[in-house]
């Protein structure tokens, strides 16, 4: 059984990645890097890089 304080871990270290991999998009994308490259670059789906461009394009 799961409790609280390992689930609040796990939530913190998911919105810890979730903020590096949005400043590492940021940093390529104003580079120039397409996003299927960013996608290869940071081994991640395309679909997911398009949901973080989402998010900056929101902020």
């Amino acid at each position: 059984m799961c409790n609280l304080s390992d689930y609040v871990e796990e939530l913190g270290i998911e919105q810890g990645r979730e903020q590096l991999l949005l400043q590492l998009v940021e940093k390529k994308l104003a580079r120039g890097i397409s996003i299927p490259e960013i996608a290869n670059a940071l081994e991640e789906t395309e679909e997911t890089i398009r949901q973080l461009v989402n998010k900056l394009q929101r902020a």
